[in-house]
């Protein structure tokens, strides 16, 4: 019976993690390093704007600019990035 609650109330969880054997599994090269990299690349990414986001919706301002800022940001950055070179750019 105890394992039947704990099991409802992570049922999440257990379905993330099967869901990542699954993947695992099936998928070669799923848990190489550079997957992971790149994984981890994007969300950080995405927590970023998501932290900046958070502070506007708890002053009780609604902001939905961040995705058309963040593509606008990597489009600017890739054509830096061709016209002055990758150092300059990225300073």
């Amino acid at each position: 019976m105890r394992l039947l609650v704990l099991a409802s109330r992570y049922r999440v969880v257990i379905i993330l993690g099967l869901t990542l054997v699954a993947s695992a599994l099936l998928v070669p090269g799923y848990l190489s390093a550079s997957t992971l990299s790149l994984g981890l690349d994007r969300a950080a990414t995405i927590g970023l704007i998501a932290i900046g986001l958070t502070v506007l919706l708890i002053s009780g301002q609604i902001d939905l600019s961040g995705g058309a800022v963040f593509a606008l940001a990597g489009i600017v950055s890739v054509i830096l990035q061709r016209e002055i070179g990758i150092l300059p750019a990225a300073i």
